[in-house]
């Protein structure tokens, strides 16, 4: 999947293997592609969450009507990637809930303040709901 961000940059969407099939409520994060960090050259990170919606398996019964279907489709066209490739990484919602560790910041701390060893910052992420066939801006 192909999304545009804000400066007019696409970025492709790959999965890591090891992250599992996707389902609807699944929340990925891409380091560096979020939104920019006041008084520094970083970025946040980009919060991706999927809202899935799939047809229950074998809707029909008859196989013919598959063809059908298929046959009253557009063909599929071949896209080719159009964007920058990013990976996307498993979120553990838990380690960015606001608590008062001294690793959450808001938008008006400077940048002294930042860890040098991590590569996001918590909570500085833009989420996008994806829904097929709705595009994502």
């Amino acid at each position: 999947m192909v999304i545009k961000q804000l400066d007019g940059r696409k970025l492709l969407l790959k999965k890591k293997e090891e992250c599992g099939v996707l389902h609807s409520g699944l929340t990925f994060k891409i380091n560096n592609e979020g939104m920019p960090i006041p008084n520094g050259k970083k970025k946040g990170s980009l919060f991706i969450k999927f809202e899935l919606i799939l047809p229950s398996s074998y809707f029909f019964k008859d196989e013919n009507l598959y063809k059908q279907l298929e046959d009253a489709l557009p063909p599929k066209e071949n896209v080719e990637p159009l964007g920058e490739e990013v990976t996307l990484q498993e979120y553990d919602k838990s380690r960015y809930k606001n608590t008062n560790n001294s690793k959450h910041r808001n938008a008006y701390d400077s940048d002294e303040e930042e860890d040098d060893d991590e590569d996001d910052v918590n909570g500085m992420g833009y989420e996008y709901e994806f829904r097929p066939g709705c595009p994502v801006h």
